[in-house]
């Protein structure tokens, strides 16, 4: 899970006071999900998976074939840089 700070402040997330309620908290299926890596059925089955056997998102999406490693690898690199942290969901258009 990532949490993106806003730009503007200074101070390391853990720390910071500042109101940041515009900020989005992404997790990691959620982000495989809009890269579209992956469908939310696969994020599903990934879970059941997980809560049987153990182990994390990324390992049990690949014991099920729905991505490979180097595509974990990515993906997970992808997600824990600045990139990541800059993404926002998409607003819907009647907001």
């Amino acid at each position: 899970m990532i949490k993106a700070q806003a730009p503007d402040c200074a101070m390391p997330a853990t720390r910071c006071r500042c109101d940041h309620s515009e900020i989005t908290t992404v997790l990691f299926g959620q982000f495989l999900i809009l890269e579209g890596l992956a469908t939310v059925a696969d994020i599903e089955a990934a879970l059941a998976h997980q809560k049987a056997q153990g182990g994390r998102i990324g390992e049990n999406l690949v014991a099920l074939g729905v991505i490979d490693g180097a595509t974990l690898e990515s993906a997970l690199t992808k997600f824990h840089t600045n990139d990541a942290l800059s993404w926002r969901p998409p607003q819907p258009s009647w907001i």
